[in-house]
């Protein structure tokens, strides 16, 4: 399965001219590891793994956050907020179980309920500053 980290990895790696081997020797891991990312088999949570692997890329400054955000993106186990309420944890339950049978426009449906959450939670950061 690909993941938007593994494709950006890839992608960015071979635009460095660096093989799987030289990229894991630059941040301390295996060249199977980054291969297991690159195919979306895994992907890495270690901010300081995350921000070798964006330093040995050669990645700017404004860059690392966004390639962070895709390795967080790329997940495939959810963490939920301590906080979480029951109605929550089963509302994401019930998503993960349905989401092989929801179509691009179901998802872009969640995605539009996300995006409006997000930006009442900005709204809500600016009013309480």
């Amino acid at each position: 399965m690909e993941t938007i980290l593994g494709l950006e990895l890839k992608r960015k790696r071979t635009c460095a001219n660096l093989s799987l081997k030289n990229l894991a020797e630059f941040v301390g891991c295996t060249a199977p590891y980054l291969h297991k990312i690159e195919h979306g088999r895994t992907a890495p949570t270690n901010h300081i793994f995350l921000e070798k692997l964006a330093g040995a890329l050669m990645l700017p400054e404004s860059e690392h956050a966004q390639f962070i955000e895709f390795a967080y993106e790329s997940q495939r186990t959810i963490r939920l907020h301590k906080d979480a309420s029951a109605d929550s944890v089963r509302i994401i339950n019930r998503i993960a179980k349905f989401l092989p049978k929801l179509n691009n426009e179901d998802l872009q449906m969640l995605e539009i309920i996300l995006w409006n959450a997000e930006k009442k939670m900005e709204g809500n950061k600016m009013s309480i500053s």
